[in-house]
């Protein structure tokens, strides 16, 4: 059961401000979403397949891994105006 103060916490992390009236409501919804959550575990499941979609036409959109000629550190050096041991060189940014 989420509690109002681990709800401040989370909105803290968070870097969120809520007002106190919507305290109550947020951990009324993170209750009811644990809810939920502990029905589908006691769900039996042993039957399911492990990778199954409800949509049953469904078509993987996935490239086909190919193996490829990767690109050398000569290539790198090609492009860039400071390269030193496999490591592009930038200016510093962040002191």
């Amino acid at each position: 059961m989420i509690e109002n103060k681990k709800i401040l916490k989370i909105a803290s992390l968070a870097r969120l401000k809520i007002s106190d009236d919507s305290i109550n409501l947020l951990a009324n919804e993170f209750n009811n979403i644990l809810k939920l959550i502990d029905q589908i575990d006691k769900l039996d499941t042993s039957d399911t397949l492990p990778i199954c979609h409800p949509l049953e036409n469904l078509t993987s959109y996935s490239k086909v891994d190919t193996k490829h000629v990767s690109i050398t550190d000569k290539t790198h050096r090609n492009y860039s105006p400071d390269f030193k041991d496999s490591f592009f060189v930038v200016p510093k940014i962040v002191e």
